[in-house]
């Protein structure tokens, strides 16, 4: 009973396995690097535009450093970059929803 009650009030001692975050956006990447969200990842074949860089960082893609990391990714085709720069406002972000949609059904 006492037990109960100071884990009640003061917690069992040990904490509680948090949840990866979103690391905080960095400067805008470089031709050729890449970006990831969540499980996918796009390929920066041309120079990015600072404003479709900020709509980029809004959407939650983060540039990733390859060469120290083991996970797994589900690559977008290298005309995805190319493709969503040069579309404009509305059609963006429906093009986007296109392309995350596809790669979410051939998972």
């Amino acid at each position: 009973m006492l037990k109960r009650l100071s884990e009640m009030f003061l917690g069992s001692g040990k904490p509680r396995k948090e949840r990866r975050r979103l690391p905080a956006p960095g400067p805008c990447p470089t031709m050729g690097a890449s970006i990831v969200k969540r499980n996918v990842l796009m390929k920066i074949t041309e120079p990015i535009p600072s404003e479709f860089w900020d709509w980029l960082v809004l959407a939650g893609w983060r540039e990733v450093r390859m060469s120290r990391n083991r996970r797994k990714y589900v690559a977008l085709p290298n005309s995805a970059f190319a493709k969503l720069s040069r579309a404009a406002g509305q059609e963006r972000d429906a093009l986007y929803r296109r392309m995350l949609g596809s790669m979410t059904k051939a998972d």
